[in-house]
């Protein structure tokens, strides 16, 4: 299992190098003394740097790990993303196809702080009440596959919420550094009361469209 750095210029170098260093020196870590992942190394690739762990890492872990990565490349005028995948991670589109009518926002941040914008995030989802923190069998959609977090709403948003929601989320993550991306997902399924609605609705159209041909046609 991999935890999987990109960087962006410039200092891409000067990262590098940090990481080589962070990746010498992690077993002076108290929280990470029982070499969780070996030591990790550049490469060649579509990613730069990777940390390979040797056994499946909690989410405490590998937030330790964002950590001391935001730390080490803080100075700097580079950016990162970090991505971790696992056999049995959480497929998003299925999750989707499991909970209709729910809607989930989906950050992929760029750090540095992405171990910041993580506890930013988790302190907003509890203080709006449309949001819930997206979880599946009580584990964090969080820093697990392709995106870093993942909040679910209680419904299916409309445009103008995912936008207000959008501007709290700058404002909660701007002392953290991060940019982000954000995709909102979900789909809707419809009652057979609406469906019955919208056929009478398409009915009436008809109707009314006979009714002006008919007066037309005797004018």
């Amino acid at each position: 299992m991999y935890s999987e750095i990109k960087l962006f210029g410039p200092q891409i170098h000067s990262a590098l190098e940090n990481l080589v260093f962070l990746s010498q020196t992690l077993e002076e870590h108290s929280s990470l003394k029982s070499k969780v992942f070996s030591h990790g190394k550049a490469v060649i690739g579509p990613v730069d740097f990777i940390f390979e762990w040797t056994s499946v890492p909690s989410v405490v872990e590998l937030l330790e790990l964002v950590n001391l990565i935001d730390e080490s490349l803080v100075e700097l005028k580079s950016r990162y993303t970090i991505t971790t995948m696992e056999s049995t991670h959480i497929d998003i589109d299925n999750l989707i196809e499991e909970t209709p009518n729910v809607g989930y926002s989906l950050f992929k941040f760029y750090g540095p702080s992405i171990s910041k914008a993580v506890d930013a995030m988790t302190r907003l989802v509890g203080q709006i009440p449309i949001l819930k923190e997206g979880t599946l069998d009580n584990k964090p959609l969080t820093l697990i596959g392709e995106f870093d977090f993942a909040i679910q709403w209680i419904r299916y948003p409309e445009t103008d919420e995912i936008i207000s929601l959008l501007k709290e989320v700058d404002n909660v993550l701007e002392t953290s550094g991060v940019w982000y991306t954000v995709t909102t997902k979900g789909h809707l399924t419809y009652r057979k009361d609406d469906s019955e609605a919208l056929l009478q609705i398409q009915r009436a159209k008809e109707e009314a469209e006979g009714e002006a041909r008919k007066v037309t046609r005797f004018a």
